[in-house]
């Protein structure tokens, strides 16, 4: 039987405005737990890490809270590493973006030196972005700039785990892009890095054929992969979980998301998932809707495509 080890980060230290810190509390409301044994797995609950509220930080405006989003990011690179040791797959579930750095720098710790680590990035958005190249600051908006070791990023993050990089660019496939979220100074890294990049609408065409070859890409590449699941990749008035509230008509449905996700699951080189950007005030029926969302994510999780495929805004 396969063991899912089970970690909540609540933070929103690297976010744009409060809610996501409330997430993982959700989903264990939900059940969650419950519900990843009923998916037929065995569950190593790791607990909550402590609450990483937002607030504003008007001493490092191009960089907010980046000692805090660090802290925290150590903080879960140390909680996964000992799992991963096991053999243990990862669930993490955030929390903004940034919970991410730990958990890659995390599954490499627990690695012999010179292990490779790929990463299946499913997010409307490329998170390329550095404090140099948008002026908003927002750390959750720049996690894959500071694993791919960008030049203007933050050091301290950037060099937050083994190697430096944290990631190299074959390492790396986006997914789920929206071309119209993309910033100018995102287009001009993915031209230089030469990054493997799936739009939201080829995913949506095909989503567990696509993720099937992209396991198997970042298999050939690396041997393990990672999945980061930002919900913004969900067409928000499809299911309306995501902190980014303005996601609207475009993106994936629910079940196209978690599709996605159960493909790239059920690879054999799957080491873990990481859920971010869930925010519980955007839900219009918090509990029900909660609930669904918990389940999808445990089908998912044990690679359950079939199921992960039909589930909806109206599923019980």
């Amino acid at each position: 039987m396969t063991t899912i080890a089970l970690l909540g980060v609540p933070t929103a230290a690297g976010a744009h405005s409060p809610g996501q810190e409330k997430a993982p509390a959700l989903l264990r409301e939900a059940g969650l737990p419950e519900r990843l044994a009923r998916a037929g797995l065995a569950v190593n609950d790791l607990g909550d890490l402590p609450v990483a509220p937002f607030v504003v930080d008007r001493t490092e405006r191009r960089a907010q809270n980046a000692p805090a989003v660090t802290a925290v990011a150590r903080a879960v690179a140390g909680a996964v590493r000992p799992a991963a040791r096991r053999d243990e797959r990862l669930l993490v579930v955030g929390g903004d973006c940034t919970i991410l750095l730990g958990v890659v720098a995390g599954l490499l710790y627990a690695g012999d030196p010179g292990d490779r680590l790929g990463l299946a990035y499913l997010d409307a958005h490329p998170d390329l972005n550095t404090p140099v190249g948008v002026v908003q600051g927002a750390l959750d908006w720049m996690g894959l700039a500071h694993l791919l070791g960008e030049a203007t990023a933050v050091e301290q993050l950037s060099h937050l785990g083994p190697r430096f990089p944290l990631l190299d660019d074959d390492e790396v496939a986006l997914l789920g892009v929206i071309p119209s979220e993309v910033t100018e100074w995102e287009r001009k890294v993915i031209a230089r890095r030469g990054l493997h990049q799936v739009s939201c609408d080829e995913l949506a065409a095909d989503p567990a054929g696509i993720a099937d070859l992209v396991g198997r890409r970042l298999e050939d590449h690396a041997g393990r992969f990672a999945v980061h699941f930002d919900v913004d990749a969900i067409d928000y008035v499809d299911f309306p979980i995501a902190d980014n509230a303005y996601q609207r008509n475009q993106g994936l449905t629910l079940g196209q998301a978690l599709e996605t996700v159960a493909a790239l699951a059920g690879r054999p080189g799957f080491a873990g998932l990481v859920v971010s950007q869930v925010n519980p005030d955007h839900l219009e029926d918090r509990e029900r809707q909660a609930v669904t969302f918990a389940g999808g994510l445990a089908l998912a999780v044990a690679g359950d495509v079939e199921s992960a495929r039909g589930l909806s805004i109206g599923s019980p």
